[in-house]
């Protein structure tokens, strides 16, 4: 049960991270701004960290540095040293062009 709970808040919360992404659609914008405003919506640094990670290696989102704007992961970068944007994966699923079973759009 408590397994279950954890995987819906997943991608309740991948979905969640998505949106606050997608609202710049055209821009990067700084991890540190959209961990702020998820927070609100009860994510957790480290739930956000997983989302940021996840969208990243799935491919729906770039990450780049603030300085320089080199392209990066979080395995090289502290999080508050990133910005992101949507992939055109990203956009086609906050679109509703395809589906991913663990993100909730």
């Amino acid at each position: 049960m408590a397994n279950e709970m954890k995987q819906v808040r997943f991608r309740v919360n991948n979905g969640r991270v998505m949106r606050r992404i997608n609202i710049l659609r055209h821009e990067f914008i700084d991890l540190e701004t959209v961990q702020k405003v998820v927070e609100r919506d009860s994510v957790s640094a480290s739930e956000f960290l997983d989302c940021i990670n996840f969208l990243h290696e799935e491919g729906y989102i770039h990450l780049h540095t603030l300085v320089g704007d080199y392209e990066s992961s979080l395995a090289n970068h502290a999080y508050n040293a990133l910005k992101a944007k949507l992939t055109g994966r990203g956009i086609r699923l906050m679109n509703g062009d395809i589906s991913d079973s663990i993100i909730e759009v």
